[in-house]
């Protein structure tokens, strides 16, 4: 029908929107999130648990090592220590290295050398140029092991009882890995499970 089409029409452009604003980061934060990772604009859901694992590829836990300067911004050089939990059919292994902002900042969260954090991330070619990029669905301090403590360290809003961060704060490695097992992906996207993040929810959103 002429409707839909109009309405698939106006989908395409919002998504194309979301991309644009999205700047290399699956989610950009609010300024009244310092955390820098929900709510936002975006090209794909990223904050539920369900969301996690749905355009999520992988789940890891990283110590931050040493400050570096990238065209004349720090970023703090984050080494891999483990994965917890992976996407059956995700792209690609998560980088040995990844690197976060020094400082807090309107899009992005921070982090510190000598603290630990989980992160959940995705691999996306938001460019549609076949080189996928490494980009941070939401990065939380995990020193001891415990989501949420150390730098960085930044609270559920307590409104939002049903969001990813709220589901793992507090809670260990252990049992953090089993929470993810045991969620499933959303189940209309099972289907599209072989196609990048941002296609992926396209395809489900153009399903409701």
């Amino acid at each position: 029908m002429r409707v839909e089409a109009g309405m698939e029409r106006i989908w395409a452009a919002l998504i194309s929107l979301g991309l644009l604003f999205c700047n290399g980061c699956a989610v950009l934060g609010s300024a009244a999130d310092p955390c820098g990772t929900s709510p936002g604009a975006s090209a794909f859901p990223g904050d539920s648990l369900e969301d996690w694992v749905t355009y999520g590829d992988h789940l890891v836990v990283l110590r931050g090592i040493d400050e570096v300067d990238q065209d004349g911004r720090q970023r703090v050089r984050l080494l891999q220590e483990r994965t917890l939990w992976s996407r059956e059919q995700a792209p690609a292994a998560p980088p040995q290295e990844t690197f976060v902002p020094a400082q807090k900042s309107h899009d992005a969260a921070a982090a510190k050398p000598g603290h630990r954090y989980l992160l959940v991330g995705t691999w996306w070619d938001d460019r549609q140029d076949g080189r996928a990029e490494w980009v941070h669905l939401e990065l939380l301090a995990f020193d001891d092991g415990v989501a949420g403590r150390g730098s960085a360290g930044c609270p559920p809003d307590p409104a939002d009882a049903g969001s990813g961060r709220a589901a793992v704060w507090g809670r260990s490695q252990t049992e953090i890995a089993g929470l993810f097992s045991r969620t499933p992906p959303d189940p209309a996207s099972v289907r599209y499970q072989n196609l990048g993040p941002d296609e992926r929810w396209q395809r489900v959103a153009a399903a409701r």
